[in-house]
């Protein structure tokens, strides 16, 4: 749940969990093992993670370069589901993202 939460980047002298590069280099290296996970028939990180994630959790991933990698990695599972949720949260701020 803590990754999902809203933040404004750069706000906080601590950063985020998103933000914070040692922590989003384990949601990278965790997402990336969703792919033997979902071979394996497994519920997958990834799911989860953007299960939970609400459209304000989405603009701070998208205005933090971190934040829109971990749009990428989970984008890079290759795995359907996944992709589509990925598609999803991202299609409502297409025009955002356009400017």
């Amino acid at each position: 749940q803590e990754a999902t939460k809203p933040f404004v980047s750069g706000e906080s002298d601590t950063p985020n969990i998103i933000e914070n590069t040692a922590s989003n280099m384990l949601l990278k290296k965790i997402i990336i093992k969703d792919k033997e996970r979902y071979a394996a028939g497994a519920k997958t990180f990834s799911q989860i993670l953007l299960s939970a994630l609400d459209q304000d959790g989405v603009e701070s991933w998208i205005n933090c370069n971190r934040g829109a990698f971990v749009f990428v990695y989970c984008w890079e599972t290759e795995i359907d589901h996944v992709q589509t949720l990925v598609k999803e949260k991202v299609k409502l701020l297409e025009k955002s993202l356009k400017k």
